[in-house]
């Protein structure tokens, strides 16, 4: 259902004024900007190559509506009725003849805060991580698993004030915080959903590690860094980046200017070809951590005591091998999904856990990580992960 609901533009030329925008789960508000500085909040942007007389004629007709541009766009932030219809017209117009898509208020990440005397035992009780070592490195990858082994979600953890932060895939959240508070009973502890003011960013151009360094946010390679309420997590296996977390207060109060930042494709890549994975709910609770490489990247500590799923995780170790685990594969195949499967010859051998262009993780038996594979009619060649198995 489309409503109208107040959104305040906060584009430094537009500070405090507010608009009336339609609202609804494709497109409100307008995508924020990819730079640190929000973009105005609007019901959708669109190019200006874009002709306006196009846009007029193919969305706006008989709509009186006001214009502001921003970075390359011109924004809709004002108008005198609902446009469902025509934004859906507005959306396969520049999907099918420019290849721009519709800006919409989609997360990559969501947070979760987990406070109270009790979070730290609530939390060692249920991830792989030993949550002990968390307050030393600010921030450390960490799985939680069911009672199978089979992994649910992968977090990035956050030591915040007085706040575990649990960084999940935004489709995962909800899901989460309903399955951990199972788990509550009489604990002291709070499991919440972070507002809408929280946001994530990840940078990787010279320019904004500068700019992280001379505000005291740049890491170490493969560390983690806090600072001006934020926290920056540092990838440097692969190709370098930086992701950093926190509200958006915090990081308009930092005045960093991190522009351009990665689109969620380009961080998904990034990722992907730092052999990271994430779970969604496309393939939650199909893997084990060792299948997803979590005992390579640092996500399972074999020290700490029991967890849900340890039992499981403990025996693959001891074992001393997996024998299917996540490798990095590109192809050029038009189309790849989450769940597809690769083939040797006419033999299913593995499934596509994440995918971003033409670079994907698949989980794949480790006997066959050094030659091709074929996906959907394509070879999917195998390209070497930045640490060993």
């Amino acid at each position: 259902m489309w409503r109208e609901r107040p959104a305040r533009i906060i584009h430094p030329h537009y500070q405090g004024s507010t608009s009336k925008v339609d609202a609804s789960a494709g497109f409100f508000p307008i995508a924020v900007a990819r730079g640190i500085q929000p973009s105005p909040a609007a019901d959708f942007l669109f190019p200006n190559n874009l002709s306006l007389p196009h846009v007029r004629s193919t969305l706006l007709a008989g709509i009186s509506v006001r214009f502001i541009t921003f970075r390359g766009f011109t924004g809709i932030v004002d108008h005198s009725q609902s446009m469902p219809e025509c934004a859906a017209r507005y959306r396969m117009q520049t999907q099918a003849c420019f290849g721009y898509r519709a800006c919409r208020d989609e997360k990559l990440y969501g947070l979760i805060q987990i406070r109270g005397n009790d979070a730290g035992e609530l939390l060692q009780g249920q991830l792989t991580q030993d949550i002990a070592e968390l307050k030393a490195a600010i921030s450390l990858p960490a799985a939680w698993c069911n009672a199978k082994g089979r992994v649910i979600t992968v977090i990035r953890l956050l030591a915040l004030q007085d706040t575990i932060g649990l960084v999940v895939p935004t489709a995962l959240v909800e899901s989460v915080v309903q399955k951990l508070t199972l788990y509550r009973l009489r604990s002291d502890v709070s499991i919440e959903r972070a507002d809408e003011n929280w946001a994530s960013v990840a940078v990787s151009d010279a320019d904004a590690f500068d700019r992280l360094d001379a505000a005291g946010l740049l890491p170490d390679a493969n560390s983690a860094r806090s600072g001006h309420e934020l926290i920056a997590v540092d990838y440097s296996a692969a190709d370098r980046f930086i992701e950093i977390f926190g509200s958006s207060d915090a990081f308009n109060s930092a005045g960093l200017g991190l522009d351009p930042t990665l689109s969620d494709e380009q961080r998904a890549a990034m990722k992907i070809r730092a052999g990271l994975v994430d779970i969604t709910s496309e393939n939650t609770e199909k893997f084990t951590p060792h299948m997803l490489n979590l005992d390579r990247i640092g996500a399972i500590s074999f020290d700490k005591g029991c967890y849900t799923g340890q039992e499981v995780v403990a025996r693959t170790e001891h074992l001393g091998q997996s024998k299917r685990r996540l490798m990095h594969y590109r192809c050029d195949a038009r189309h790849i999904a989450i769940g597809d499967k690769l083939s040797d010859d006419e033999r299913e051998v593995g499934t596509v856990v994440n995918v971003s262009g033409k670079d994907l993780l698949a989980v794949t038996p480790v006997a066959l990580h050094d030659r091709p594979l074929t996906i959907n009619g394509a070879t999917a060649t195998p390209v070497a992960l930045p640490y060993p198995l």
